[in-house]
Formats: structure tokens, sequence, C-alpha cells
């Protein structure tokens, strides 16, 4: 892992993490219902709730910012709108901060 691309390499662990927590816990009863609501969840929870989907949106904007100085305007709208195409691209097809 290099340091231009450490957003979305964090993003996408906690978003592993994430996943694989929601499952681990997925057997107690406060889970009975397959949600998590406001006052079912600890603290902790609450933190990875506001966390994975705010590292989402990090690694939009770099991948939007990226495309927008390669000048791909492409990959700016399809980033945009296809959250895990930001992915992609910020990974394989421009992973370095310059053009």
């Amino acid at each position: 892992m290099n340091r231009d691309n450490a957003i979305p390499y964090f993003s996408l662990i906690l978003i592993a993490l994430f996943a694989i927590y929601m499952w681990g816990i997925s057997d107690q009863p406060r889970m009975a219902d397959r949600l998590l609501t406001g006052d079912e969840m600890t603290w902790a929870e609450k933190v990875m709730v506001f966390c994975v989907p705010a590292s989402i949106v990090a690694n939009l904007v770099l991948a939007m910012r990226r495309a927008k100085q390669a000048g791909s305007l492409g990959w700016l709208v399809a980033s945009l709108f296809i959250w895990p195409l930001s992915y992609i691209y910020t990974l394989f097809v421009n992973p370095r901060n310059g053009r």
C-alpha cells in the first residue's frame, strides 16, 4: 500500500470489518429484527455507523478529484453515480495523485 491509496484501502478495510462485525452479532437478541436502531447500539457501533459512510465519501471525493485532474469527465461522473467504481478508479485506473 502506498501513501496515495491510503484512503481507499482504509475505507475498504472499514467496510469489511463492519460487515464481519454485523455478521458476528447477527445472532444476538437485539438483532432479531435484522436492524440496529439508535437505542440498541453501543457508542462504538454508532461511531462505526458514522465512519463507514464517511470513508466512502472520502474515497468518492478522492476519485472525483483525481478524475478531474486527469481530465476524465467519464470517470468523474461514473464515480459520482456508481460509488463502487470510485474504488476501481482510485486503486487500478489512476492509483497516483498525479496525472
